[in-house]
């Protein structure tokens, strides 16, 4: 499943590119609790000129990469989606939109554990400054849905589905609801969630040795 992060004007003769998060493997939930999936960021150029620039790039999270990424695409896209990478590599999540009140949303998968305690969803911002970091927990589809309806009628949501049948599926009512919970049960179908359950069982096999 990959996450896509939108369509990009680059350089000064209109240059388009295109940009999305491949994961690379399941994620992870580490004994602190953080998921973590590092995932590849994936940036192409869309009908590019015979004498234009012409990429498909695919970049770990290494200076290496970072050069690459900023001598194709130049330095403020470059650090624009470079931060979009580094926030899924520090807590991925499975789409994400603009939002008026909380800025930018990003929808994270939620683990069976959390969905017996009544979370549906899991949403949060994540600003540079982590003192006025929001999260909101929704607790079913329907909820979704309200909240869903609620925001497009505000007008100033951009959405970044993570699969081309979500951009249909938003402007759909119930069905963006349905998308987005597809969504997150795809993502979380991956989710080696009980990780912790594993380290504590090596660490009590450890003590009886």
């Amino acid at each position: 499943m990959n996450i896509r992060l939108g369509t990009f004007l680059f350089g000064d003769d209109d240059n388009y590119v295109t940009a999305s998060i491949e994961p690379v493997k399941p994620a992870f939930r580490e004994s602190i609790g953080r998921v973590v999936d590092g995932g590849r960021l994936r940036v192409q150029t869309i009908d590019a000129e015979p004498e234009g620039p012409a990429f498909d790039l695919l970049l770990e999270n290494t200076s290496e990469d970072r050069w690459k990424l900023t001598a194709a695409v130049g330095a403020k896209l470059a650090r624009h989606l470079a931060e979009e990478h580094d926030r899924y590599a520090r807590q991925p999540f499975f789409m994400a939109f603009e939002h008026e009140q909380f800025g930018r949303l990003y929808f994270e998968p939620v683990s069976p554990a959390q969905q017996q305690e009544g979370i549906a969803f899991s949403l949060s911002t994540r600003p540079a400054d982590p003192k006025t970091a929001q999260s909101l927990t929704i607790g079913s589809q329907e909820d979704l849905e309200a909240f869903l309806i609620a925001n497009r009628l505000n007008g100033g949501v951009r959405w970044m589905p993570n699969q081309p049948e979500l951009a249909a599926a938003v402007h759909q009512g119930k069905d963006d609801a349905l998308a987005v919970a597809n969504a997150q049960r795809e993502y979380a179908a991956g989710v080696i969630w009980d990780f912790d359950a594993r380290m504590e069982e090596a660490a009590e096999f450890e003590s009886d040795v």
